[in-house]
């Protein structure tokens, strides 16, 4: 597996804007954004051939239109591709779904709105696989 010093990510998110404002916080961070969807269906798609070279991390949102939700993506894409890690970002936060992310794969949950210094911290953490995937 090829090493890379900057983390990767791709953005899993249905709003366009905000998935454009993430990704300037990013760049200007170092971080690279390798990829973008705009659902679960869309990610499927798009992330496997992200993450062939090189670990991934992706920011997933939780509610997106279309068939599947994060939860369902996060699981499917952590059975398929063993260097990702998701970090699932949602603004409902809820009973049951931090474990039900952890349970599906994800690394980290947060909160939509949370600082930059938080969202680019978790980033960093999951790529230097220091945050554990719940088994």
């Amino acid at each position: 597996m090829q090493h890379l010093d900057r983390p990767r990510v791709t953005l899993v998110d249905d709003n366009e804007h905000l998935r454009a404002t993430i990704e300037e916080l990013l760049v200007d961070a170092g971080i690279q954004v390798v990829g973008q969807a705009a659902d679960g269906m869309q990610a499927l798609r798009t992330i496997p051939p992200a993450a062939a070279t090189a670990p991934l991390v992706v920011l997933m949102d939780l509610r997106m239109p279309g068939p599947l939700n994060g939860i369902e993506v996060t699981r499917l894409l952590v059975d398929r591709c063993h260097d990702v890690r998701v970090i699932i970002f949602t603004a409902f936060p809820g009973s049951g779904i931090e474990q039900a992310a952890r349970t599906a794969g994800a690394v980290d949950l947060l909160i939509k709105g949370a600082s930059a210094e938080t969202l680019i911290a978790a980033i960093q953490r999951a790529w230097a696989g220091t945050v554990r995937r719940a088994g």
